[in-house]
Protein backbone atom coordinates (compact mmCIF):
# COMPACT_ATOMS: atom_id res chain seq x y z
CA UNK A 1 0.00 0.00 0.00
CA UNK A 2 1.11 3.52 -0.24
CA UNK A 3 1.26 5.61 3.28
CA UNK A 4 2.31 8.88 4.12
CA UNK A 5 3.43 9.80 7.48
CA UNK A 6 5.42 11.82 9.39
CA UNK A 7 7.99 13.44 10.76
CA UNK A 8 9.99 10.51 11.96
CA UNK A 9 13.39 10.52 11.95
CA UNK A 10 15.48 7.71 9.32
CA UNK A 11 18.07 7.30 11.55
CA UNK A 12 15.69 6.48 14.50
CA UNK A 13 13.52 3.82 12.47
CA UNK A 14 16.62 2.23 11.03
CA UNK A 15 17.99 1.87 14.79
CA UNK A 16 14.63 0.59 15.85
CA UNK A 17 14.22 4.08 18.33
CA UNK A 18 10.60 3.48 18.71
CA UNK A 19 10.19 5.80 22.17
CA UNK A 20 10.49 9.17 20.24
CA UNK A 21 7.84 11.26 19.36
CA UNK A 22 5.52 11.79 16.61
CA UNK A 23 5.21 8.68 14.04
CA UNK A 24 8.84 6.81 14.51
CA UNK A 25 7.01 3.91 16.30
CA UNK A 26 4.44 3.41 13.62
CA UNK A 27 6.90 4.00 10.70
CA UNK A 28 9.16 1.55 12.50
CA UNK A 29 6.39 -0.85 12.39
CA UNK A 30 5.56 -0.35 9.31
CA UNK A 31 8.40 -0.85 7.74
CA UNK A 32 9.42 -3.88 9.87
CA UNK A 33 6.29 -5.89 10.10
CA UNK A 34 5.68 -9.53 9.29
CA UNK A 35 2.86 -10.76 7.73
CA UNK A 36 1.48 -13.59 9.26
CA UNK A 37 -0.86 -16.48 8.96
CA UNK A 38 -2.71 -17.91 11.99
CA UNK A 39 -5.11 -21.07 12.56
CA UNK A 40 -7.62 -20.10 15.17
CA UNK A 41 -8.68 -23.83 16.34
CA UNK A 42 -11.95 -24.24 17.99
CA UNK A 43 -10.42 -25.03 21.34
CA UNK A 44 -9.22 -21.31 21.30
CA UNK A 45 -5.60 -22.68 20.40
CA UNK A 46 -4.27 -20.71 17.70
CA UNK A 47 -0.89 -22.02 15.72
CA UNK A 48 0.81 -19.36 13.81
CA UNK A 49 1.09 -21.72 10.09
CA UNK A 50 3.15 -18.91 7.84
CA UNK A 51 5.16 -16.10 8.37
CA UNK A 52 6.76 -13.67 5.82
CA UNK A 53 9.54 -11.40 6.76
CA UNK A 54 10.18 -10.09 3.31
CA UNK A 55 6.85 -9.00 2.06
CA UNK A 56 6.26 -5.59 4.40
CA UNK A 57 8.71 -2.76 3.69
CA UNK A 58 10.27 -4.40 0.42
CA UNK A 59 10.45 -1.27 -0.89
CA UNK A 60 10.25 2.22 0.27
CA UNK A 61 10.18 5.36 -1.69
CA UNK A 62 9.68 8.97 -1.87
CA UNK A 63 8.76 11.11 -4.71
CA UNK A 64 12.21 12.90 -6.56
CA UNK A 65 12.31 16.77 -6.40
CA UNK A 66 10.98 17.68 -10.01
CA UNK A 67 9.85 15.28 -11.31
CA UNK A 68 7.04 12.92 -10.88
CA UNK A 69 9.59 9.69 -10.15
CA UNK A 70 10.17 7.44 -7.57
CA UNK A 71 13.43 7.61 -5.37
CA UNK A 72 14.28 4.25 -3.26
CA UNK A 73 15.45 5.23 0.03
CA UNK A 74 14.86 1.92 1.94
CA UNK A 75 18.15 1.60 2.45
CA UNK A 76 17.97 4.43 4.98
CA UNK A 77 15.30 2.90 6.64
CA UNK A 78 16.28 -0.71 6.81
CA UNK A 79 19.19 -2.52 7.06
CA UNK A 80 19.25 -5.70 4.52
CA UNK A 81 17.69 -8.71 4.96
CA UNK A 82 19.54 -11.47 7.22
CA UNK A 83 18.65 -15.10 6.98
CA UNK A 84 15.35 -16.29 8.43
CA UNK A 85 15.49 -17.10 12.29
CA UNK A 86 12.96 -19.24 13.35
CA UNK A 87 11.46 -18.99 16.80
CA UNK A 88 8.38 -19.83 18.87
CA UNK A 89 6.01 -17.77 21.08
CA UNK A 90 3.96 -19.70 23.49
CA UNK A 91 0.16 -18.57 23.78
CA UNK A 92 0.86 -17.73 27.23
CA UNK A 93 3.72 -15.21 25.97
CA UNK A 94 1.14 -13.86 23.37
CA UNK A 95 -2.50 -14.14 25.17
CA UNK A 96 -3.06 -10.84 26.22
CA UNK A 97 -2.07 -8.81 22.77
CA UNK A 98 -5.12 -11.04 21.18
CA UNK A 99 -7.82 -8.34 19.85
CA UNK A 100 -11.21 -8.00 19.76
CA UNK A 101 -11.22 -8.89 16.36
CA UNK A 102 -8.94 -11.86 16.62
CA UNK A 103 -6.26 -10.54 15.12
CA UNK A 104 -2.54 -10.38 17.38
CA UNK A 105 -1.22 -7.14 18.10
CA UNK A 106 2.67 -7.42 17.23
CA UNK A 107 5.18 -4.56 18.71
CA UNK A 108 8.73 -5.21 16.79
CA UNK A 109 11.62 -4.89 18.75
Amino acid sequence: GIYQCGPASTRAIKEGDVNLDYDSSFVFAAVNADCVTWIHHNNKRKERIFSDTRKIGKFISTKAVGTNSRVDVTANYKYPEVKEISFKITYSQYKNSLMDDRKILVTAV
